[in-house]
């Protein structure tokens, strides 16, 4: 007789028993003595399969905590020193870099490929082939899979990982929920999945006081700023620097956001830490078009108010 066995992840196994070539079958009852060396044998080898799969995870395990602990000591101190970051003018691109830092840790790169690539069954077979966990976090900015499948679009992809443990309310290192991401880069059908599936606020804010409204805002994406805006988002929320969304829209001269901010119940008297309203920021940046849209918009609110 040959024993054959199946290996399933929670290390059960299950052993079928097989005809060999040249056996004999035609003796009768196996003896008791056969028997337990049958049972000795077949325990034998669940306890060694056992081992080798504990020492494989535990390896696993070891390297990617090894890994992730020298890259984020360097990257969460990006974020720690808090006063600092308040005298930095973030209106430069490279003061938010961390936000949008897309590097993969290399354990994971072939799951955020399939990922990219929209291959759904492929992303599913190397995250429980890998015996990943959903709060793994992937990425030097802490994005676990949820944050990444939000990021991408992947509807399909980000239900199944809510179903198996997932946190729609995970958290990276820079406070970002995965709503925050799929904000940043105009994912409606991503956002709708999560109000529909959590309670989740629609102004959560991350710790530099960024709301979905300032991430959709920020990156030029019209639809996913007003589907914001039918959920209820705050159009005049303001981040750590006292800037609210217009602010970023007219500093990245976002004409279509800006009219359509214009167009809503936004503050236009908001001042940052600087002291610097929209209208201000569009004067230091010389954007006669933007000042244009922004005058003609206070002139019609006080010719309203009169009325």
């Amino acid at each position: 007789m040959k024993y054959e066995f199946t290996q399933f992840l929670n290390f059960e196994l299950i052993f079928t028993e097989t005809e060999t070539e040249g056996s004999d079958t035609s003796d009768s009852e196996p003896t008791k003595d056969k028997l337990v060396a049958r049972i000795n044998r077949k325990e034998k080898l669940q306890k060694e399969l056992k081992e080798s799969l504990l020492k494989k995870i535990t390896k696993q395990a070891i390297r990617r905590e090894q890994t992730r602990k020298k890259e984020e000591d360097v990257l969460f101190s990006q974020y720690t020193n808090y006063e600092e970051n308040l005298r930095c003018d973030t209106f430069k691109n490279e003061d938010y870099q961390p936000f949008f830092d897309s590097s993969i840790w290399e354990d994971y790169e072939e799951l955020v490929y399939a990922v990219e690539r929209d291959k759904t069954k492929e992303a599913i077979k190397v995250f429980e082939t890998e015996m990943m966990t959903p709060a793994e976090a992937i990425r030097p900015t802490g994005d676990n899979i949820m944050h990444v499948c939000a990021e991408y679009g992947r509807v399909e992809l980000i239900s199944y990982f809510n179903k198996i443990g997932g946190e729609l309310h995970s958290r990276n290192y820079a406070d970002e929920f995965p709503l925050h991401l799929a904000a940043r880069e105009g994912q409606v059908d991503v956002m709708t999945y999560i109000f529909e599936n959590s309670p989740m606020s629609i102004d959560s804010a991350t710790v530099d006081g960024w709301t979905p409204f300032h991430y959709a805002v920020n990156n030029g994406y019209l639809g996913a700023v007003e589907y914001l805006v039918a959920k209820g988002a705050n159009i005049n929320a303001v981040d750590k620097f006292k800037r609210s969304a217009l602010h970023w829209a007219v500093r990245y001269d976002f004409k279509d956001i800006v009219l359509y901010l214009l167009g809503l119940s936004i503050n236009l008297e908001l001042k940052d830490r600087e002291g610097r309203t929209a209208l201000d920021i569009a004067k230091s940046l010389e954007n006669i078009d933007m000042m244009s849209l922004i005058k003609d918009n206070i002139k019609i609110k006080l010719k309203d108010k009169k009325k």
